[in-house]
């Protein structure tokens, strides 16, 4: 199975080339974050809201299932926000790239973390 990746080439590798792709660990706990708590934060608070202004209004009929389908929605929301930020902002998209660091010796490969340099793309 072959895979894309869309990676920032500061060594100036060339197509052919093996080499070591590195991700850094804040920018995978900060996508990790914007990925699944902000959906969870927005599900919980459309869910509770919710539920919150039809008991006070006085519709107890299913307000439980009500409630839920709120939270989803806002989930489906949540996603396509964050979709549309991450697509309307080029810091974000150069923010969540990978980073070629070195340019390895077909001799030295030695595990599956190093990539053959296939193509290259221009612009972001």
């Amino acid at each position: 199975m072959q895979e894309s990746v869309i990676v920032i080439n500061e060594v100036n590798a060339k197509i052919g080339d093996w080499v070591e792709i590195e991700l850094a660990d804040s920018t995978i706990l900060s996508a990790a974050f914007v990925l699944y708590v902000v959906p969870l934060v927005a599900f919980l608070a459309a869910m509770l809201a919710s539920y919150g202004i039809l008991t006070s209004l006085s519709i107890t009929d299913h307000a439980e299932a009500i409630s839920a389908a709120v939270g989803l929605a806002a989930v489906v929301i949540a996603y396509i926000w964050i979709k549309s930020s991450y697509e309307d902002n080029n810091d974000n998209k150069s923010k969540y790239l990978s980073t070629i660091t070195r340019i390895i010796e077909s001799e030295h490969l030695t595990c599956n973390h190093h990539v053959k340099l296939e193509d290259t793309y221009d612009e972001l």
